[in-house]
């Protein structure tokens, strides 16, 4: 946060329609960075009278006008495509964050205005619970936007292999053998 030196992805907003929740909130996005879905984030956030840390993932970005509608889109350029218009959208780039985790584990919302720094490892280990797995298992690589990558992705053996469980679900699209080819990372991961 303040004083690391990472530069700031955007500002928590939470405007009527996309409040902030105990399970996530949205933030916008100057136009000279970056954001994508499947990235990482941390915000440091007063919640109450606590500092809190709040991990999240963004699950979406979207990208919005200040027009009502697609009509006043079009009658922008009065219908024709190829036409220039002098003055400047102004539009603003925004993203919705699903929280993974908090440090104090609190279920409240960060405040609107709060700052959004990207995350990376580190912080995909605090947002996933790596420390807190007694038998952690690497299975691949976290996504961390459209081609970074926030470290290993672990899985706590401990649910797999029955002392808290013994489940794995694997979904993906029929046909195109990422599926078994993970699980067959997996299994192999397990017997080592």
């Amino acid at each position: 946060g303040a004083g690391t030196g990472l530069t700031p992805v955007g500002r928590v907003g939470a405007p009527r329609g996309a409040e902030a929740t105990a399970e996530g909130f949205y933030f916008w996005v100057p136009e000279d960075r970056l954001i994508e879905k499947t990235q990482l984030v941390y915000v440091d956030s007063p919640a109450g009278p606590t500092n809190v840390r709040f991990y999240g993932l963004v699950s979406e970005v979207f990208r919005r006008s200040r027009r009502a509608d697609m009509l006043e889109e079009a009658d922008r350029f009065d219908g024709r495509p190829e036409e220039e218009v002098p003055i400047e959208s102004r539009g603003v780039t925004y993203a919705q964050v699903r929280l993974l985790a908090s440090q104090p584990n609190v279920f409240s919302p960060p405040r609107e205005e709060s700052v959004v720094y990207p995350a990376f490892e580190a912080e995909a280990r605090i947002a996933y619970g790596v420390e807190e797995m007694d038998q952690p298992v690497v299975i691949g690589l976290v996504r961390n936007g459209g081609d970074a990558v926030a470290g290993p992705a672990h899985i706590d053996l401990d649910y797999l292999l029955g002392a808290m469980g013994g489940h794995m679900n694997v979904t993906g699209i029929a046909g195109v053998g990422t599926k078994s080819s993970f699980l067959t990372i997996v299994l192999q991961q397990v017997l080592r």
